[in-house]
């Protein structure tokens, strides 16, 4: 998802935009030497699979776990965001549009077991 949207992402023509760049790389570094990384790399791209399962398609286990873990790591990222508005304001104002409803999270991970099984329970 990081290196396809990478590719497909077009120049910063204002300034203002390669400021703003600038600013949350910075937060960024400066959060991951203060020994804060956001967990960026767990999401996953699960736009078609929400897709599908809005349409009442079923997901097979691979794909809920996949959703799962992105949730999570949403989750995770919305919290550090807000946690660290002070230290990285552009970080967290780029993150407030993050809202993750913990129930469905909550669900998803009952729904698996340790191993990244489906939990029969």
């Amino acid at each position: 998802m990081g290196r396809e949207a990478l590719k497909t992402m077009a120049p910063l023509e204002e300034v203002e935009g390669v400021e703003r760049a600038h600013n949350a790389i910075s937060e960024v570094r400066m959060l991951r030497e203060n020994g804060v990384v956001l967990p960026v790399g767990r999401v996953k791209d699960v736009i078609s699979s929400a897709a599908r399962a809005a349409k009442g398609d079923v997901l097979d286990r691979e794909e809920l776990y996949e959703a799962s873990g992105t949730l999570v790591a949403l989750r995770e990222i919305e919290g550090l965001v807000e946690g660290h508005r002070e230290d990285a304001p552009t970080i967290a104002d780029i993150g407030s549009i993050i809202h993750v409803d913990n129930a469905i999270v909550q669900t998803l991970q009952r729904s698996f077991d340790m191993t990244g099984e489906l939990n029969p329970k």
